[in-house]
């Protein structure tokens, strides 16, 4: 059984858990984050939900 595709805010936000896991984390690297997370209303839910599933 095949899994559907990811909503582009989860892949985004999936992405963004890895890069500031990496430990190459910065305040400008933070700040991108911040920005993205606030975008719109489906990134903070995804990112949201990606916490919860953890």
């Amino acid at each position: 059984m095949s899994r559907g595709a990811l909503d582009p805010a989860a892949e985004e936000a999936i992405a963004w858990m890895v890069r500031l896991r990496s430990g190459m984390d910065d305040a400008a690297q933070q700040a991108r984050f911040e920005q993205w997370l606030t975008r719109t209303p489906a990134n903070t839910a995804a990112w949201e939900q990606l916490q919860r599933g953890l």
